[in-house]
């Protein structure tokens, strides 16, 4: 018992492992900075005048933050759970949305290529026809002479 015990305080999460998480996740926390401002003065001496030489001035900044802890009601909680639930329910609507909206589009895009393909068999129809028209028209003029020409080369053979 106590080597699970001894386990489970090696290996579990620590706070600052779930605050980082919550923070990643959108989680704003209360907090207050401290900020603490340290100048040290150095100064630089000659060693067999004793003469100050220079002095330089280094300035340090340490800042801590301390994170103020908020406990949630009951109530609040509920109100957060189902405001969040109210939120991922409009955010399903919206994709159910956006998906009846693409597949509208794809099938406007369907009927659209299905229009042009029908055109394009329209026109290449009535130019076929067009060329057999001409073709017979120019076969009924010129069928003398195509039977002048066919009875000389039966003759001849």
């Amino acid at each position: 018992m106590k080597y699970l015990l001894i386990f489970l305080v090696l290996v579990g999460c620590s706070m600052e492992h779930h605050l980082g998480k919550a923070i990643k996740k959108g989680y704003k926390p209360k907090k207050e900075e401290i900020i603490k401002e340290t100048i040290k003065l150095v100064e630089v001496r000659d060693t067999i005048t004793d003469e100050i030489l220079r002095v330089d001035t280094i300035r340090e900044i340490e800042t801590t933050t301390k994170y103020e802890k908020v406990y949630l009601s009951r109530q609040e909680r509920k109100m957060y759970r189902d405001s969040l639930d109210h939120v991922v329910k409009t955010y399903k609507l919206e994709i159910s949305r956006f998906k009846d909206e693409l597949t509208h589009e794809k099938e406007l895009a369907k009927v659209q290529v299905q229009k042009d393909i029908k055109v394009a068999k329209i026109e290449n129809k009535r130019t076929s026809w067009l060329f057999w028209l001409i073709l017979g028209i120019v076969i009924g003029v010129c069928r003398k002479y195509i039977w002048k020409i066919l009875k000389s080369l039966i003759t001849f053979v």
